[in-house]
């Protein structure tokens, strides 16, 4: 929800509100939990999680590369969708710092490759949803974690908080162009 966020900030502008930006919000928002494919596949899901795919490079790397890609015939748009699709991809960081972090290594290698350093924020705001307390710890516990009634209300909160942001987003843009509109008319009268 935080990349649709992300998508309504930036849908002011008619080349951003279209369908294919809004999926690739959606998607690059999720996308630093992709890392837990590879450990699925070795049977330990926990096993690459929350490592390099949780660093600003890979945000930044990331939203310009897809950028690129569809942007190839309008290569003025590259920079913009860049640090949108970015600053999508960095939504989900921002998240997971201000949320508790239960095995080590705690936080997040938000400076990876310049840093090895892990970042948590000094407190949360999120109950976070607790994936394992180890990353040796196989498919079937890990799935088992994740179906937690705990999980299932830090989810359930999550939601509800980015959906307040969104509600506020749509209440507050709604308001502006009202504003706008009393303006036109009142400078248009004189």
């Amino acid at each position: 929800m935080a990349g649709y966020l992300i998508y309504k900030i930036a849908s002011g502008n008619q080349f951003f509100n279209r369908p294919l930006f809004l999926s690739l919000c959606l998607f690059l928002a999720v996308a630093p939990d992709l890392d837990f494919i590879p450990g699925i596949i070795q049977g330990k899901p926990a096993l690459y999680h929350q490592g390099i795919s949780h660093s600003l490079i890979f945000a930044l790397t990331s939203g310009f590369l897809i950028s690129m890609v569809i942007n190839l015939k309008k290569t003025k748009l590259i920079i913009p969708s860049g640090w949108i699709l970015s600053f999508a991809y960095a939504s989900h960081l921002l998240l997971d710092m201000f949320g508790p972090d239960k095995r080590p290594p705690y936080g997040i290698p938000l400076f990876w490759p310049i840093s090895g350093e892990t970042y948590q924020a000094p407190f949360q705001i999120l109950l976070g949803v607790s994936h394992a307390h180890s990353t040796s710890v196989g498919t079937h516990e890990w799935i088992a974690t994740i179906l937690q009634p705990y999980n299932l209300l830090a989810i359930g909160i999550e939601l509800v908080v980015i959906f307040s942001l969104i509600f506020l987003s749509h209440f507050l843009k709604s308001c502006y162009t009202k504003f706008e509109k009393r303006v036109a008319v009142k400078g248009g009268g004189n």
